[in-house]
């Protein structure tokens, strides 16, 4: 474990981490009244929070407008308002809002780039904070200028892709945060095209070649316009219902539930791209949290041999071996979808002594882990 200091990471003191709401969606939970209040009441007992990070796929621009995707939210980002105030009031505490993106939403990241910087994608950066000042415009012109609108801007604080990375004062434990969609073999194979063809001509993997070749598809599955969207939407609607159709009596093969072999597929990508390993080949973070695949879960990972030799047999792996250890933690979802997940309604809890991956369906936490502080 190395253990030089970050800079530009935030040490504050609790958090609160939840990804995949899909607003927009039919099956989005958090959409319904009853459900935000049950899931305000359950943070009430943690006390004071110093950061709220919504992970990723909090909107959904695949099957639904962006008016659609706002109306839907409303009622949480109310709350999430009230619940700003009320650490101000009862902690003084000014609870940031972090909005992180994933790959449903992912719309809203291309338009902050092109709002800020130059559209080109040489002008990438493997670290964007966007501020209110600098987003408003975008969701104005994504969401339209409303009262619904400006009620989101003013709840969110700031808005970070593809990664953040917290760091704790009393464990000094580091954990990666970011959506997961960088590392599900689904979302590479069109985006990875362009990595392989520039690691031909410069001999290594480079996450900006990767996310190039991202950008360059996502607007024809996530868009959030009327205007060339309704098509888009439609054809989700069929890959869905047909999708259902195959894997209801065979629910592992959705790629939604989250397997070894993904979450390896994952960590390889992540080395591949240097974000686990320094120059050294020490890992540089204890914990790595992501979403994406709606499946919760709080396990450790551990390369092994084994694992190696299985993870190099396919084409275009890593082809070093580093043994490391990292602890996995995946925050589940909010989308009411009835398949064979554990768990629903998650949110995950971090502060200076404990993690814990938590239901609103449950009193007590799936699973709790004391920090060693050191």
């Amino acid at each position: 474990m190395t253990t030089e200091k970050i800079e530009g990471v935030n040490t504050a003191k609790r958090y609160v981490i939840i990804s995949d709401t899909h607003f927009g969606e039919a099956e989005a939970i958090l959409s319904n009244d009853n459900e935000v209040e049950i899931f305000s009441e359950k943070l009430k007992k943690y006390g004071a929070i110093n950061e709220f990070i919504l992970l990723g796929d909090i909107f959904e621009f695949g099957t639904a407008t962006a008016n659609e995707a706002i109306s839907d939210s409303v009622t949480f980002f109310n709350k999430l308002g009230e619940i700003k105030k009320e650490q101000k009031e009862d902690y003084s505490i000014d609870m940031k809002v972090i909005l992180m993106i994933g790959n449903h939403d992912h719309y809203i990241i291309s338009e902050c780039r092109k709002n800020v910087f130059n559209p080109k994608l040489k002008d990438y950066k493997s670290s964007l904070v966007f501020s209110r000042d600098q987003f408003s415009e975008v969701f104005n012109n994504i969401f339209g200028s409303s009262p619904e609108t400006e009620r989101l801007t003013d709840v969110i604080d700031e808005i970070r892709y593809p990664e953040y990375v917290i760091q704790l004062n009393k464990s000094k434990k580091r954990i990666l945060l970011r959506h997961g969609h960088h590392t599900d073999k689904a979302q590479t194979g069109l985006a990875s095209i362009n990595a392989k063809w520039k690691k031909l001509i410069t001999g290594k993997y480079a996450e900006k070649d990767f996310e190039a070749g991202m950008s360059e598809y996502y607007p024809f599955f996530f868009y959030p316009h009327e205007a060339g969207g309704r098509i888009r939407r439609t054809g989700w609607k069929i890959r869905n219902f047909f999708n259902y159709l195959i894997i209801r009596n065979k629910i592992k093969n959705n790629r939604r539930i989250s397997s070894r072999e993904e979450v390896m597929e994952g960590i390889d990508l992540l080395v591949r791209y240097n974000k686990l390993l320094d120059e050294n080949h020490n890992v540089k973070f204890d914990y790595f949290i992501f979403g994406h695949t709606h499946n919760a879960c709080f396990c450790d990972y551990r390369m092994t041999d084994l694992d190696f030799k299985k993870a190099v047999e396919s084409k275009d792996k890593i082809q070093e071996y580093y043994e490391f250890y990292i602890g996995i933690i995946n925050s589940g979802g909010w989308l009411d979808y009835k398949r064979d997940v554990e768990t629903t309604k998650n949110y995950i809890i971090i502060d200076e002594d404990q993690i814990m991956l938590c239901s609103a369906d449950m009193d007590e936490p799936i699973k709790r882990e004391i920090l060693n502080k050191e």
